[in-house]
């Protein structure tokens, strides 16, 4: 059951690469109880996600950085150039505007 759920899981997420929300959700809410079942998916699933980061949707990344989170105790396990360093490139650019923004009325 865990595998059916986490390879339903991946392919509603990477589908045709249109980031779908109720898909991401399910990202999320299938670590909870099967993250053993997702472990195999996770070094497709993670670099797509950070791929999500850049959406144009606000919800979309907001969504994306919740289930990232989920999964960070795998990312932080791997080799850090392959999973770690992406992901973390694209948050600091997530971020950047918004630190130009603070040091400018500091």
């Amino acid at each position: 059951m865990t595998t059916v759920v986490s390879v339903c899981v991946v392919v509603g997420c990477m589908s045709g690469m249109t980031v779908h929300l109720p898909d991401l959700v399910v990202c999320v809410c299938v670590v909870v109880g099967c993250m053993s079942g997702m472990t195999v998916h996770l070094p497709d699933l993670v670099p797509y996600l950070v791929t999500c980061l850049s959406d144009k949707k606000a919800l979309i990344r907001s969504i994306t950085c919740w289930t990232l989170s989920r999964y960070a105790h795998w990312v932080v396990g791997q080799p850090h150039a392959v999973y770690l360093k992406p992901l973390m490139t694209e948050v600091y650019w997530l971020i950047y505007p918004f630190m130009l923004f603070i040091a400018d009325y500091c």
